[in-house]
C-alpha cells in the first residue's frame, strides 16, 4: 500500500508545482504589465518622474521622458550621475534650503515639498519655478533604498503670484502714508476707514452708494472705486441726476430713436449704453423720477431697457455707483424713492465725512490746494493766523469751500475768513464794546447797531444755524427770524 501511495503523491506534488509556477508566471506578467503601465504613465506626466539610489550619492536611477519638456535635457543625460549633478541646475539662493529640506524630511520619514528656480538648457538667463514633491523609500530595519518624487512647472503661476505680491506691497506701501488716495487727500482715521471700503468694495462688483454732505468728493470716491477695480479700462459715466430734466430723464437714461418725439432727428445713446462694460455714477439720486427708478430697478434685476421709441430690449453690463446727500430713507416715507429701488442700490454703503469732522485733514488740503493753484516754483506760503482760521472753521460748504477760498485767496491775497474768524473767537459783547465807545446821542440808533452786531457774531458762532443761535441768545427762532429781517441780515 505505502508503494502505491508514494507515486501518487510524487505526482500531486509534481502537479502542485506546476500550478505555483503558472501563478508565478502570472505573477511576473501581471508586475511586468503594471511596471510598464507605470512606466507609461510616467513618462507621459507634464512633468519629471525621478528616483534615485539610497547610496552616499543618491545616483539618479531613473528620469521621465517630461525632463526634456522641463527642462530641455535628455532624460539620459542625468541617468547614472550623482544627485549633486542635477543640484548644479538649481539656483545658488535655493540650494542650501533644499538640501535641508529634503535632509529634515528623511530624518522624520516624511515627504518634502520644495519650490525653487532651475536652470533650463536655453542659457543662463532662463529659470523655471518648479514644484518638487519627493519621498524617501525605506527597508524594514530603517535604510534608505532610494528617493522617490516629481517635479513639474508653475513658472506661469509664481509669476502671477509675484506680480501680484508686487503689486499688493505697492499698494500698502503708498497706503501706509495714506495722506492721498487716487484723487482723495487726506489722512484721518475717517478717511482711512473710507480707502479701506474702497479696496474692498473695488474687489466685487457689487452696487455702491456714497453718502456725504455737498462738497465732500463722492465723486473722487466713485472714481477711486472703478480706478481699482476690473472695470478700469471701461467708460467711468458720471451722471449729475439733479441737472437733467424730469420730461428728459428717461431718453437721457435709456437713450432714444429718431422720431420718437419732436426734436429727436437722430438715434441717440443713453447713459447706460455709455457705461457698458464700466461704471455708471449717478450723482444726487434722490432726483431721479419714481419712473425711471422701476426702469432702472429692471434694468439692475438683469431684464433690459428699451430706448424711447425703440421696440428692440437692450442691455448694459454696468457697475452701478450712486450718491446723494439726502436722507433716503426719509424720502421713502414721503414716497420719493420706491423702496424696493433703495435696497437694489444700497448693497455697500460709504460715508464720506464733512471736513468739520475731519480737521486734521485740512492743513494737507489747504498746501494741495495752494500747490495746485500756483504749480511750479517757489512753495507758496500763508500766514500762521490764517492757517489756524482755516483750520477753526466748520466749513458747512465741506471740501468745495475751503478750495475756492484757497483760490480767492492766492488770486486776491485776501480772504473774508479771517475777519469771521477774529469775530467768532471773540465775546459777542467784546465784539461790540466799539460801539459804546462811539459819541452817539442817538440811543435808538446805538441800540440797533449794537443788537444787529451782536447777532451777526452769534450767528458766526453757530455756523449761522438760526434754531441753535436763537437758544444761545435766549430768544425764539420766530424772534430771531422778524429780526434778521429788520436788519437786513442775510
Amino acid at each position: 500500500m505505502k508503494n502505491k501511495a508514494f507515486p501518487h503523491s510524487v505526482e500531486e506534488r509534481a502537479a502542485r508545482l506546476e500550478k505555483e509556477v503558472h501563478a508565478l508566471k502570472r505573477v511576473r506578467q501581471a508586475l511586468e504589465e503594471s511596471e510598464r503601465r507605470l512606466a507609461t504613465l510616467m513618462n507621459n506626466l507634464p512633468g519629471m518622474v525621478y528616483r534615485c539610489a539610497g547610496d552616499q550619492h543618491w545616483t539618479i536611477e531613473f528620469a521621465s521622458r517630461g525632463t526634456y519638456e522641463l527642462l530641455g535635457y535628455q532624460p539620459e543625460k542625468l541617468v547614472g550621475d550623482p544627485i549633486y549633478t542635477f543640484r548644479e541646475l538649481v539656483h545658488p539662493e535655493d540650494r542650501p534650503n533644499n538640501l535641508e529640506s529634503i535632509q529634515v524630511a528623511l530624518d522624520n520619514r516624511e515627504s518634502y515639498q520644495l519650490i525653487y528656480r532651475i536652470k533650463t538648457v536655453s542659457g543662463d538667463d532662463k529659470w523655471k519655478w518648479v514644484w518638487d514633491r519627493g519621498e524617501g523609500i525605506f527597508s524594514d530595519t530603517g535604510e534608505l533604498l532610494a528617493l522617490e518624487g516629481f517635479i513639474t512647472d508653475i513658472s506661469s503661476h509664481k509669476l502671477q503670484e509675484m506680480a501680484l505680491r508686487e503689486e499688493n506691497n505697492l499698494l500698502r506701501s503708498s497706503m501706509k502714508e495714506r495722506y492721498k488716495f487716487g484723487d482723495i487727500i487726506g489722512k484721518s482715521d475717517g478717511m482711512q476707514r473710507v480707502y479701506d471700503t474702497i479696496l474692498k468694495s473695488a474687489a466685487g462688483n457689487a452696487n455702491v452708494i456714497l453718502y456725504g454732505e455737498s462738497g465732500t468728493g463722492k465723486e473722487l470716491a466713485a472714481r477711486a472705486i472703478h480706478r481699482f477695480s476690473s472695470r478700469k479700462d471701461k467708460a467711468f459715466v458720471p451722471v449729475n441726476c439733479g441737472a437733467i430734466p424730469e420730461p428728459l430723464m428717461e431718453s437721457e437714461f435709456f437713450g432714444h430713436k429718431k422720431g420718437s418725439f419732436s426734436g429727436a432727428h437722430a438715434d441717440k445713446e443713453g447713459y447706460l449704453d455709455r457705461a457698458d462694460g464700466g461704471t455708471l455714477f449717478l450723482d444726487e439720486l434722490g432726483e431721479i423720477s419714481l419712473k425711471v427708478q422701476v426702469k432702472l430697478l429692471r434694468v439692475l434685476d438683469g431684464v433690459g431697457y428699451m430706448p424711447v421709441g425703440g421696440c428692440t430690449p437692450k442691455n448694459s453690463d454696468f457697475r452701478l455707483i450712486a450718491a446723494t446727500n439726502r436722507d433716503v430713507r426719509e424720502m421713502i416715507r414721503q414716497g420719493k424713492m420706491r423702496e424696493d429701488f433703495y435696497y437694489r442700490v444700497h448693497i455697500i454703503p460709504i460715508r464720506i465725512p464733512p471736513l468739520r469732522e475731519r480737521k486734521e485733514d485740512i492743513p494737507l488740503l489747504v498746501d494741495h490746494f495752494m500747490t495746485e493753484t500756483q504749480p511750479g516754483g517757489d512753495k507758496p506760503s500763508m500766514p500762521t493766523n490764517l492757517r489756524m482760521a482755516l483750520e477753526s472753521y466748520d466749513w458747512p460748504g465741506n471740501i468745495r469751500e475751503l478750495r475756492n477760498t484757497i483760490e480767492r485767496y492766492m488770486t486776491l491775497g485776501e480772504t473774508e475768513l479771517l475777519e469771521k474768524y477774529c469775530r467768532s473767537q471773540a465775546d459777542p459783547v467784546d465784539a461790540c464794546k466799539d460801539i459804546l465807545d462811539q459819541r452817539s446821542n442817538n440811543l435808538k440808533k446805538a441800540v440797533e447797531t449794537f443788537e444787529k452786531r451782536f447777532i451777526v457774531t452769534v450767528l458766526d458762532q453757530c455756523r449761522w444755524q438760526k434754531g441753535k443761535s436763537a437758544s444761545t441768545m435766549g430768544i425764539t427762532p420766530r424772534t430771531l427770524q422778524r429780526k434778521l429781517k429788520r436788519y437786513k441780515i442775510q
